[in-house]
């Protein structure tokens, strides 16, 4: 399957995904990890203008949303990977690749699209049984919006960059709509197969019903 052309813009978020090289869980701890990931992500923000939106990170994975205002998201997301790998790999004594391949993402330019995909992104650690409730999960952004955790790298995720709704940062603080009850599996279903595309739409279901089911709050 060939590669889908980057599109490159400073007035959306993205989500991007990327696994760990084999599929494999990354090397070291958890915690080493996501210190490790964390300040280069804040410094990506620091030297690139590139704005964190949200960020779990898996055993084996790591979803982010993010926005990049002042540079293309190719020439910051390689700096980023290049970064994490020296970092961990100096840190374990190690050598060779970290991530599986180049990073996967989806453009998000509607305001309903992107509150799902947040809360996807969040939920991600309770659709893997790790937790029962998101803001439980340690390794997330989630912690920070809520206040249960102080950023050790002031990795507060930002949502003023957005140009799609003025009601995303009271939406994000909502944990009825982030950390409640998961979504259901068909708008799991819905959400998953709308991110492996360029631009997030929903394909899976009749244009007239996919707009109420990535509404619709259980």
């Amino acid at each position: 399957m060939p590669r889908k052309r980057l599109i490159r813009t400073s007035q959306r978020p993205y989500h991007i995904v990327n696994q760990c090289d084999n599929r494999e869980a990354f090397p070291g701890s958890l915690d080493l990890n996501w210190s490790i990931f964390s300040h280069r992500l804040f410094e990506a923000q620091l030297i690139y203008g590139f704005k964190v939106h949200a960020f779990v990170l898996m055993p084996n994975h790591f979803h982010l949303m993010a926005s990049f205002p002042d540079q293309p998201i190719d020439e910051v997301m390689r700096w980023i990977s290049l970064s994490i790998t020296k970092d961990i790999n100096l840190a374990l004594n190690r050598c060779g690749h970290l991530f599986r391949g180049k990073y996967k993402w989806s453009l998000i330019n509607d305001q309903c699209y992107l509150e799902n995909v947040l809360r996807y992104i969040y939920q991600n650690p309770v659709r893997s049984n790790i937790v029962s409730h998101a803001q439980n999960y340690r390794f997330s952004s989630l912690r920070y919006v809520l206040g249960l955790d102080c950023p050790r790298y002031q990795l507060t995720p930002s949502y003023s960059q957005f140009e799609i709704g003025p009601t995303l940062e009271r939406d994000v603080r909502n944990l009825d709509l982030i950390s409640g009850r998961p979504q259901d599996q068909q708008t799991i279903e819905v959400t998953r197969k709308a991110l492996r595309k360029s631009i997030f739409t929903p394909g899976a279901v009749r244009a007239s019903r996919k707009r109420g089911i990535l509404s619709a709050q259980e």
